[in-house]
C-alpha cells in the first residue's frame, strides 16, 4: 500500500484526453453561440420542455460566401453573409456575430485582424436590430490573417457566424454553415546544401516573370538564419 505522503501525479495521456475533451466542449459551445456549457444546456432543456411548435417553423435563408477559400499568411480574407426573412411577422433583437474556430486543436494558431466592414437592410446587429416582413440584408467583413509564428504547414480554420432573433417573442439561435478556408504558409525560396557543405553558387534571376539560373564569378556573401519557431532545429 502506497504511503499517505507519496505524490501521485496524472498520467501524461489523461491530461492530453483532457485538454482535448475541454477544447471540444470549448468548441461546441462557441458554435452554438453560448457563453459556456451551462449556459448551452439550460437553453436545450428550454427548448426540449417548450409547447410551442413555431420554433421549427423556417424563419430565414441564409447564404455565406468565404472569398477566398485558400489564402496565404499575411494575406485578407472577406466573408460576404446574406439574409432573407421568411415570414410575415416582423423579426426583432437581430445579433449577428463571427469568430473563427480551428478544424484540429493541434493546428497553428492565427489571429484574425479586424478590417474594414459594413452592413445593408438594417440598422443595427448588436442585438437590437429589427428585420421587417420578407425583407433581406447582408453583412461583409474582411479580416487580416496573422500568424502567431511563421506557418510551416496549411492550417484549416472555419468561419463561426451565429444569428440571433426574436420571433413572436421567443428567443433563437442559429449557425449559418460557412466553407472551410485553408491557410497555407507564405511562399519561399529553400535553398539546400551538401552534407559536405561545398556546392556551387547560383544566382536566381526574375526577367518578366521567369526564373532562370545563370552562373558569375565567384564573390563574397553573408547569410544570417534565425529559427523563429519553439523547437531546436538539430
Amino acid at each position: 500500500m502506497d504511503s499517505p505522503s507519496e505524490n501521485q501525479g496524472i498520467p501524461y495521456s489523461d491530461v492530453k484526453q483532457l485538454v482535448v475533451t475541454a477544447d471540444r466542449l470549448h468548441s461546441l459551445t462557441r458554435q452554438n453561440g453560448a457563453s459556456d456549457p451551462f449556459s448551452l444546456l439550460h437553453e436545450y432543456i428550454g427548448q426540449i420542455l417548450t409547447t410551442n411548435d413555431s420554433r421549427d417553423e423556417e424563419c430565414l435563408a441564409a447564404a455565406v460566401v468565404v472569398d477566398p477559400v485558400v489564402i496565404y499568411e499575411d494575406s485578407s480574407v472577406t466573408i460576404h453573409v446574406y439574409i432573407q426573412s421568411l415570414q410575415d411577422a416582423t423579426l426583432t433583437n437581430i445579433d449577428l456575430s463571427i469568430d473563427f474556430v480551428r478544424n484540429d486543436m493541434f493546428a497553428p494558431r492565427i489571429n484574425f485582424g479586424v478590417g474594414p466592414s459594413w452592413s445593408a437592410g438594417i440598422n443595427t446587429m448588436n442585438g437590437f436590430g429589427v428585420l421587417a416582413a420578407r425583407s433581406s440584408f447582408e453583412m461583409h467583413w474582411t479580416r487580416k490573417i496573422i500568424a502567431e509564428n511563421r506557418l510551416t504547414t496549411s492550417a484549416f480554420y472555419q468561419a463561426l457566424i451565429v444569428l440571433g432573433f426574436h420571433r413572436d417573442g421567443m428567443p433563437s439561435k442559429q449557425r449559418l454553415k460557412s466553407p472551410l478556408l485553408e491557410i497555407r504558409p507564405r511562399r519561399s525560396i529553400r535553398h539546400e546544401e551538401d552534407q559536405d557543405l561545398s556546392f556551387d553558387l547560383q544566382v536566381l534571376h526574375f526577367v518578366n516573370g521567369d526564373v532562370t539560373n545563370s552562373l558569375k564569378e565567384p564573390f563574397s556573401v553573408m547569410t544570417a538564419i534565425m529559427n523563429i519557431g519553439w523547437v531546436e532545429i538539430p
